[in-house]
């Protein structure tokens, strides 16, 4: 792909007009079902054509999201439907689940995949796999750094697709349970309940540390990145908002085009972008560089901000309702919203009438009542947002008219290259009152139904008549023919066949799924352990070589089996070579790994004994055929078993999952701390609502990543085929 392209978020038909108005260059969305925006009014398989059709038109592409996990008894209805929108003509679907893709792969060999963000790609290994899977394209997830997308475009033949303004998730891509978890309600079934936006606790033995929206992140904007990004190997700049206002996706458009080309200052574009949705100031890019750790959450507010205009003034009671006097930078409209904030309290209010004072100062009446000096932010800008959502877009076409006597009438429509004639009628001399040039011209230029208007208009003709239903009649034909002429040539300019990358597909094996696992982070834990055919999956604290080597001495000596290291669900660049280090210290037969995402199985490509673990999310048998294919020699059954049973095969988890990953450190965030003064200690929780507990577990390598545990009484354990998580 060499265009740069703006990707639009679209959650239904008015945004998905909007986005064709602001000049968006792709658009993602929806079907009827499976796609991680349940709650978007999303379109389905039997009427998208004329919504493809219409994009196509425009030249603009269209990629369905079916980025779901998926169960197999699900499976061939989702084929189904994703074959009616393929045969219709989509130029990718984006994809969560491993399983689904195979079985696309296999059925509609020429389909383009593109590898969700939930699929948790964030080095070049796991780009690596997806590139040998078959997939055309990565959306990365949005922890990757700048480092990791410029390998990746080195080392892949892969587009990158990366989010550049929108809510953020605080959870690691794809690995997020606690809605699942605690809920039944699960993110990786687009049924996520945000509980990451509600109020917490940060508590230490008892005592409370700081409570807030304590997992809340900022929205992303990185406006002020872009060129780096693109630099890197960024190809589609992703807006993040299904289930946003148009007005937001018009502003998030034109903005993300404006700072392309130059158009605007970066000063105004944030101020326009807050207007339209932000929670405070926009993470402007920490994620991007090599050390993530602070600025990523907003403690204070977990909702829609917007630009502080002034403050209260006055307040004053009438009848059942309040005069709110306020002084304003911005002129007060019927329809705005406004925001008061005190530090007590936050209030919001839908402006109706508006009384203007002068001197910048205005009445407005609610039932609300705010402080005195409370701080007012404008939420909604009506007017603003009309002018937003109220720009059309045409296609500007070039006309000919041949009208002469003894020939047919004729009309040519020409658009860039493309040409199309319609022929009407044999013409003849008028007796009296011939058609002129002006009166033809008119007619043919009568395009208010259709997407096209008049460029240049060239007429010819010889004093014939010509009724105006025959004029009608030419003008509806050759619209209809252009139409036809500019889907298909977009068609054949796009739609390119991309052969599947797999290898040694007939290399299969069955799954030995014969073994316990323990999974132990020290050597209290592995003394536990007293089932000596049992494998031993190590899950240091800090990855150190020598606790590792310590640790394989001691199962060589006392097990029967090897040991496995656990790979953590997230690695940059920095981490992966210091697993490299580590891992290539041993050799082969010493050592198994047991991966933490889709990157691990790349070490199977390296002949390396490969366990897909829980954040790999194996939830059917389509998935667990294609890692066996892949090399893995076992995986562990989705964790949300709640949902999808055990994979047949699998290897049941048992024990307390973490129900988020964090790269985001929580003590530099709420605690004061640093790398260099590190206030990280096993015995802090993030508190929630009902009192519910989260325990904070750390990992180190060269970067550290949190994990979130719910603890839960221990399960019976009985039988082969667990992985029993030991650690404390």
């Amino acid at each position: 792909m060499n265009k740069l392209e703006i990707l639009a978020p679209v959650g239904n038909k008015e945004m998905l007009f909007t986005a064709i108005a602001n000049h968006a260059d792709a658009v993602y969305l929806g079907l009827e079902n499976f796609n991680a925006r349940a709650k978007a009014d999303n379109f389905n398989s039997h009427n998208i054509k004329e919504y493809i059709d219409l994009c196509h038109l425009y030249g603009i592409k269209v990629y369905i999201t079916v980025n779901t996990l998926i169960s197999d008894s699900e499976m061939d209805s989702v084929v189904d439907m994703v074959g009616r929108a393929h045969k219709a003509m989509a130029d990718a679907f984006i994809i969560q689940d491993l399983g689904l893709a195979y079985q696309l792969k296999n059925k509609y060999p020429n389909i383009v995949l593109h590898a969700s963000t939930q699929m948790g790609v964030c080095n070049v290994y796991g780009a690596k796999v997806l590139e040998k899977i078959g997939f055309s394209r990565v959306v990365v997830a949005r922890e990757t750094t700048l480092e990791d997308i410029k390998r990746i475009k080195k080392q892949t033949n892969l587009e990158i697709e990366a989010f550049v303004q929108g809510a953020l998730c605080v959870c690691f891509s794809g690995s997020c349970y606690i809605s699942s978890l605690l809920k039944n309600k699960s993110g990786n079934r687009g049924e996520c309940l945000q509980l990451c936006r509600l109020p917490y606790k940060l508590i230490q033995n008892g005592q409370i540390k700081k409570q807030g929206y304590l997992l809340s992140p900022r929205d992303i904007s990185l406006l002020s990145r872009l060129d780096e990004m693109i630099e890197a190997g960024v190809c589609s700049l992703k807006i993040e908002g299904r289930l946003r206002r148009s007005a937001y996706l018009a502003q998030a458009v034109t903005s993300v085009k404006n700072i392309i080309e130059n158009k605007s200052t970066l000063v105004s574009e944030d101020c326009s972008l807050k207007k339209v949705f932000s929670r405070g100031e926009f993470n402007k890019g920490i994620y991007l560089d090599t050390k993530t750790r602070g600025g990523i959450i907003n403690s204070e507010i977990n909702n829609h901000l917007g630009i502080k205009i002034g403050c209260v003034l006055k307040v004053q009671k009438f009848k059942d309702i309040f005069e709110i006097q306020i002084r304003s930078t911005h002129k007060l409209a019927s329809g705005d919203g406004l925001k008061f904030i005190s530090s007590k309290e936050q209030q919001s209010l839908g402006v109706g009438n508006v009384k203007v004072l002068g001197n910048n100062e205005y009445i407005v009446y609610g039932k609300v009542s705010p402080g005195i000096n409370a701080d007012v932010y404008l939420t909604v800008d009506a007017k603003n947002e009309e002018a937003l959502t109220r720009k059309e877009r045409y296609i500007f076409i070039d006309a000919k008219v041949r009208a002469t006597a003894g020939e047919k009438l004729g009309l040519t429509l020409k658009y860039n290259n493309i040409e199309v004639v319609a022929c009407g009628q044999m013409l003849e001399k008028a007796i009296k009152n011939p058609v002129t040039k002006d009166q033809i011209a008119e007619n043919i230029s009568k395009l208010g139904e259709t997407v096209f208007r008049i460029n240049n208009i060239e007429v010819v003709t010889n004093d014939v008549f010509i009724a105006k239903s025959a004029l009608n009649k030419i003008r509806r034909e050759a619209v209809s023919l252009l139409i036809r002429e500019i889907i298909k040539n977009y068609e054949a300019e796009n739609c390119k066949t991309y052969i599947e990358n797999m290898q040694n597909k007939s290399k299969t094996h069955h799954f030995n799924n014969k073994f316990n696992y323990y999974i132990i982070s020290n050597r209290e834990e592995l003394d536990k352990v007293k089932d000596k055919h049992a494998r031993i999956v190590f899950a240091p604290c800090i990855y150190e070589n020598e606790k590792i080597k310590c640790i394989k001495n001691i199962v060589q000596g006392q097990f029967y089996t090897k040991l496995f290291l656990l790979l953590p669900t997230v690695a940059n660049f920095a981490d992966l070579k210091l697993l490299d280090d580590i891992i290539k210290s041993f050799k082969k037969d010493e050592i198994g790994l047991v991966a933490g995402s889709i990157y691990g199985l790349y070490y199977a490509f390296l002949g390396y004994e490969v366990v897909c673990g829980i954040n790999m999310n194996i939830s059917n048998t389509y998935s667990s055929t294609l890692i066996n294919q892949l090399g893995a020699i076992g995986f562990v059954s989705s964790v949300e078993d709640n949902l999808f049973g055990l994979v047949e095969g699998g290897i049941k988890y048992i024990g307390n999952p973490a129900v988020m990953t964090l790269v985001s450190c929580p003590f530099i965030e709420h605690l004061g701390s640093s790398c260099d003064k590190c206030k990280y200690a096993k015995n802090y929780e993030m508190v929630m609502e009902n009192n519910v507990k989260l325990r904070i577990r750390r990992q180190k390598m060269h970067d550290c990543y949190f994990e979130l545990i719910k603890d839960k009484k221990p399960l019976t354990i009985s039988g082969v085929g667990n992985m029993i998580d030991y650690r404390d």
